[in-house]
């Protein structure tokens, strides 16, 4: 299992420091901000849009990412029974646990893919199918972006 530590802008990897993705602004409009995800090794490897909806108190971003193999999934941030909820759309993946909470899981097509931990000394993922890894940092580059 692969540790990673989500920085601002980075992803790292815990044991070596070294930076594996990247999250660059490209351009911010009056209701939107676009990002490119860089990985080290691939190049650009996903575009992410982060929305927002104004006039609308029950209603908060929208995190789209597109994935450069035509793969996508959506986050959008509402207000549920009165609660602030994260709700992922598309990619087959679900989430055990609340986004905006300091811990949850991931899951892509029924399996655990990966655990989040927010705290004090950062974001860590826990990385349990590598296979899955690209998928696991943008989730959590659009729960960054949607929390913020």
């Amino acid at each position: 299992m692969r540790e990673l530590l989500l920085e601002r802008t980075c992803v790292k990897e815990a044991s070596t420091g070294a930076v594996v993705y990247t999250l660059t602004p490209q351009k911010e409009a009056m209701l939107s901000e676009n990002f490119t995800v860089q990985s080290k090794l691939a190049g650009a490897v996903a575009d992410i849009r982060k929305e927002h909806v104004l006039f609308t108190p029950a209603k908060l971003p929208k995190v789209t990412v597109s994935m450069k193999e035509g793969a996508s999934f959506c986050l959008k941030r509402e207000l549920e029974q009165l609660t602030d909820v994260l709700k992922v759309d598309g990619a087959d993946l679900f989430v055990k646990g609340d986004p905006l909470t300091s811990q949850f899981e991931l899951l892509h097509k029924d399996q655990s893919v990966a655990d989040f931990q927010y705290g004090d000394a950062g974001k860590m993922i826990s990385v349990k199918e590598e296979s899955d890894e690209l998928l696991i940092v943008l989730f959590a580059f659009a729960v960054e972006l949607a929390r913020s």
